[in-house]
């Protein structure tokens, strides 16, 4: 090889192990500026390759004790693979995650999902949900994720849904409605769960969220007769009453 040949092979071999051993604290600055700061990210470690931080928080929701590592040879043609482990699996009160995700570096907006896996408590969840009755919500959501592609909103997405023991409280009266089971899809652009009837309250629903935000849930529920009468004056609100203790579920909003 000629000289300058050399010379580029070692400035290329340089630049690599730059980027592999540089801490990762110097991109945390760069990350929270590009998410306006709604990522905030504390106590970071490590490398860029194969880091961790004591926490990630995004909108209030917060995974502690996270760790990740980034693949180096799908970097050359053009992708960021990134595996990231974080939270407690055992503490219902916290959120796990355990995903495998890759993103584009033509296009950050083209963002693929596999083999993850995650749990989230359901109070916080449902705090951001406007509702016509307040409710507050126990439990915790688990989500399992084959395979998911999102470019400007849902483009493919295999997976299932649950909400694992759950229980809602309508004006002090704590109601446990056992576990809910969804097959999650898309609808291009929007999300889907489907929610199958075996639970509590025998909920049959369609429930989409689109990118910005707007969610619609259709289908049909009943609530027992030995259910107190504050859950069932609050029914009225989600639902058009059918007669049998049935309501015809039509409730749309926005996150």
């Amino acid at each position: 090889m000629k000289k300058w040949q050399w010379f580029i092979l070692g400035l290329l071999t340089y630049l690599v192990f730059l980027i592999f051993y540089m801490p990762a604290i110097h991109v945390i600055g760069f990350v929270q500026e590009k998410t306006n700061n709604i990522v905030d990210i504390e106590n970071v470690g490590g490398t860029v390759f194969s880091g961790t931080a004591d926490s990630i928080t995004y909108d209030g929701l917060r995974v502690l004790n996270v760790n990740w590592s980034l693949s180096v040879m799908p970097l050359f043609y053009g992708k960021v693979n990134l595996d990231i482990n974080g939270g407690s699996i055992r503490n219902t009160n916290q959120i796990y995650v355990d995903s495998s995700l890759s993103v584009s570096l033509f296009n950050t907006q083209n963002i693929s999902i596999e083999n993850t896996q995650i749990f989230v408590p359901a109070k916080p969840l449902f705090s951001k949900i406007q509702l016509p009755v307040v409710i507050t919500a126990a439990g915790r959501f688990r989500v399992d994720i084959d395979s998911f592609n999102y470019e400007q909103g849902c483009q493919s997405l295999k997976g299932t849904g649950n909400w694992l023991q759950a229980l809602v409280n309508v004006n002090a009266n704590p109601v446990q409605l056992g576990t809910f089971d969804a097959i999650l899809s898309c609808d291009t652009p929007a999300f889907v769960m489907q929610i199958t009837p075996d639970n509590g309250i025998s909920l049959d629903a369609n429930i989409t969220l689109d990118p910005a935000g707007t969610y619609s849930a259709l289908g049909t529920f009943a609530i027992p007769a030995n259910y107190p009468q504050e859950i069932k004056q609050g029914a009225q609100f989600f639902g058009e009453p059918q007669g049998n203790n049935a309501y015809k579920l039509n409730v749309k909003g926005k996150l």
